[in-house]
């Protein structure tokens, strides 16, 4: 298993918005999703 690291107070959270017809997932802070599909 890789190790993860980070260095100082930024921590990035995802976000999922599981939805009936789609979901959208992404960087907590971003204005649009990365990935976008049906769900």
């Amino acid at each position: 298993m890789a190790a993860s690291f980070y260095s100082g107070d930024q921590v990035g959270a995802v976000v999922a918005d599981v939805g009936h017809y789609s979901t959208k997932i992404g960087w907590a802070g971003s204005d649009t999703p990365k990935s976008y599909f049906r769900s």
